[in-house]
């Protein structure tokens, strides 16, 4: 008898027949022969998002992840809110009133937001770069960095593509955490007063 790690699962679709190596408890391998296909190598990563499994064509990890609303990502879309609704344009992200991070963090945390419909990017006319760098919010984005709505608390990824939200809800200043003062933040943000945040420390000071 096979012992467990050795145990061969195996599944078929339509007339396919793919064998499964279970090599550990949390990670599962393909076993590739001459007759698999990419659309078998799919089907493998598929079925097996969900506890994590290794891709057949590239070697890297597949798994589908809880991405959670955070502090972080709440903070980079009150300032980009509070550009927005100063400039009624487009907003290039080194120019969100957040300290802590490079435009490049703040670009990350922002991408997330999409999955919650909450920013959109402006389209991008150069090849070399990932993202235009430009953003704004849509109404629903506005509404919840206002306080208006709440949102699901996470979005279920595959792949960077979203494949649901959580029942569990949150709202901006949950969100935000203990660490910050929301009408002072949403304020100042909003008002265009000097002030600027820190993703590292969640303090708010004034520029000098």
């Amino acid at each position: 008898m096979e012992r467990v790690d050795q145990l061969r699962l195996r599944f078929a679709t339509q007339n396919r027949r793919v064998k499964v190596a279970k090599l550990s408890k949390s990670k599962k391998h393909m076993v590739v022969a001459e007759s698999t296909s990419v659309f078998d190598a799919r089907v493998f990563c598929r079925e097996h998002r969900d506890a994590g499994c290794v891709c057949p064509c590239c070697g890297q990890d597949v798994k589908m992840y809880n991405y959670k609303f955070h502090s972080s990502l709440a903070q980079c879309l009150i300032g980009l809110v509070g550009v927005f609704e100063a400039k009624q344009n487009w907003v290039h992200v080194k120019d969100i009133p957040v300290s802590g991070g490079n435009a490049a963090q703040r670009g990350g945390h922002l991408a997330k937001a999409i999955h919650w419909s909450l920013i959109e990017g402006r389209p991008n006319d150069d090849s070399a770069k990932r993202t235009s760098g430009y953003w704004q919010p849509t109404q629903k984005g506005r509404d919840f960095a206002h306080g208006r709505i709440s949102i699901p608390k996470y979005v279920y990824l595959y792949n960077n593509t979203a494949h649901g939200f959580s029942m569990e809800i949150t709202t901006i200043r949950e969100a935000l955490g203990n660490k910050f003062n929301y009408s002072e933040l949403i304020n100042s943000s909003l008002l265009g007063a000097p002030l600027t945040f820190s993703l590292k420390t969640g303090s708010i000071f004034e520029n000098l």
